[in-house]
């Protein structure tokens, strides 16, 4: 503290100089946007986070080579293009009637196959179990068949 009271008023009025100027330095720093806060007094960027060397010197070689950067980023939006497009193809494709019709016809087949298997299935599991006749005499020494039946 100071010995005088004039003493103490020069601190005042200094802390409340220093207090002025960060303030205003604050609002000026944003009022230019979100990156001049991380920005010292004489203007250039500093990191706020920590880079591995692998990242630092990719980093690097992008900045180096921005010719082959931009080829090799047309190269990628027009693959992506390519995908896109061939995806809507493909849907507007398989949306025409022709094609729902033969999805139709390939759902009824499968449902007509799974329906004969069972019934094949079936049949030999009868005929596992042994085929009943029913004999009636018709004369003499002959035997008629009356009825057939799987077990």
């Amino acid at each position: 503290m100071a010995q005088t009271a004039a003493d103490t008023q020069r601190e005042v009025e200094a802390i409340r100089a220093d207090a002025a100027a960060s303030l205003a330095e604050l609002q000026s720093r944003l009022r230019a946007g979100p990156t001049a806060l991380f920005r010292p007094r004489d203007g250039s960027v500093t990191r706020v986070r920590w880079e591995p060397p692998t990242v630092q010197r990719a980093l690097r070689v992008v900045r180096e080579n921005t010719l082959a950067m931009g080829i090799l980023a047309a190269v990628a939006l027009g693959a992506l293009g390519f995908v896109l497009r061939s995806a809507l193809d493909q849907r507007r494709e398989r949306r025409t009637p022709y094609n729902r019709l033969l999805r139709r016809a390939h759902a009824a087949r499968e449902r007509v196959a799974e329906r004969a298997a069972r019934a094949r299935h079936s049949l030999d599991e009868r005929r596992a179990r042994g085929i009943l006749v029913k004999v009636a005499e018709e004369g003499g020494d002959y035997l008629r068949v009356t009825n057939v039946r799987l077990g």
